[in-house]
């Protein structure tokens, strides 16, 4: 019996590691001219900050957004790019843009919800924010229209290292390295152990990328299959996949690739 369970763990090992890589396209490359590459969305419009200003660009189009009372930008949510969240940690405040880059709602937070201690901030449905509270170490949401607060869930007791969100999901990973979700009704999922990485991207509940050693994996969360992603990039700082295209940033630019992803 042991070694048929040494023998079916084998296998599972082998299965995940042994399928062909995923193929890219080269399309084009685009500087970053001292800008921080933050991603793109299904438009195709890549989000950039530089110093304290927000950049949107899409070909020709540029766009600039800053708000220099308010500090650094903390966070940038764009999964709805017609209303596109700033969260300015170091003054608790929340800046929502339209499209344009035009201000629709600042929303200061110590003034209207003076409890909370935001550590992240992201755009949910209904008209609603995830927030992660870090003085109670909850996850809540708040209404952008009345600014109301609901905490989802109790008290978090391990630490978190990354946390990301979309307008269905809260997604956070411990560090052990295990990978949770919350609806937006509060409803807890633990989703997948994941192997150790130096940048991940959740793509949804079902697919990661993430970055190891300079070798970026595709992982499939109910299968368990892996698979390499090979690049030509020699160092890389990080990357973004959105929509087929898939994005390799260096400090100096970002080469983008056509992928299809299983």
């Amino acid at each position: 019996m042991r070694k048929f369970c040494m023998f079916l763990m084998g296998m599972l090992v082998f299965s995940s590691w042994a399928q062909k890589p995923i193929a890219t396209q080269y399309v084009d490359t685009e500087p970053l001219n001292g800008a921080f590459f933050i991603g793109k969305n299904i438009f195709n419009t890549s989000y950039f900050l530089k110093g304290q200003v927000f950049i949107e660009k899409r070909t020709e189009l540029v766009r600039e957004y800053q708000n220099i009372a308010l500090g650094s930008i903390h966070h940038v949510d764009f999964v709805n790019p017609a209303q596109i969240c700033l969260f300015y940690k170091d003054f608790n405040t929340v800046v929502l843009l339209d499209k344009e880059l035009s201000l629709i709602k600042t929303i200061k937070l110590t003034e209207t919800n003076p409890q909370l201690v935001p550590g992240f901030v992201g755009m949910s449905s209904q008209n609603r924010l995830w927030i992660w509270d870090e003085a109670t170490n909850q996850l809540g949401q708040l209404s952008i229209q009345t600014l109301t607060y609901t905490a989802l869930t109790t008290a978090f007791l391990e630490p978190i290292q990354y946390r990301y969100s979309d307008v269905n999901y809260f997604y956070w990973i411990t560090q052990s390295n295990q990978l949770y979700c919350s609806d937006i009704y509060g409803k807890l999922t633990r989703l997948s152990d994941l192997p150790v990485f130096d940048r991940i991207q959740i793509i949804n509940r079902d697919k990661i990328l993430y970055l190891r050693h300079n070798q970026l994996y595709y992982l499939d969360l109910q299968s368990g299959v892996q698979t390499a992603i090979p690049l030509v990039e020699k160092s890389i700082s990080g990357f973004f996949f959105n929509t087929q295209i898939l994005s390799i940033f260096t400090d100096l630019e970002i080469k983008n690739y056509l992928i299809t992803l299983p």
